[in-house]
């Protein structure tokens, strides 16, 4: 949902992804770290280094469960298979273009 900077229990964070590092203060129960990222595959979060699950926040970003004390969030994403499937795009796109150009034939 739309949510104005500075609203009530909205605190914005100064880190971006692939790896973002917070330290929250106690709070209360049922709080939750969102990020401005697409849900998807490779994402991993840990609280005072133990794993634990994504969630899915507002239908479709990042959340990670917060406890009540206070802890260290740590939240990255594995760009590795995005990284290998571009690089394959990238190769079949210029595959495409070599091929498509003509050669000079000799009457």
């Amino acid at each position: 949902p739309p949510v104005e900077l500075g609203a009530p229990g909205i605190a914005p964070v100064e880190a971006a992804p692939p790896e973002v590092a917070v330290r929250v203060s106690e709070g209360p129960e049922g709080r939750l770290l969102v990020l401005a990222a697409e849900e998807e595959p490779g994402w991993r979060a840990w609280v005072d280094g133990r794993e634990v699950t994504i969630v899915r926040a507002w239908g479709h970003l990042v959340g990670v469960t917060v406890p009540t004390t206070a802890s260290e969030v740590r939240v990255e994403v594995s760009s590795t298979l995005r990284e290998l499937l571009l690089m394959l795009q990238a190769a079949a796109a210029l595959f495409t273009l070599l091929t498509a150009i003509p050669s000079r034939r000799r009457p």
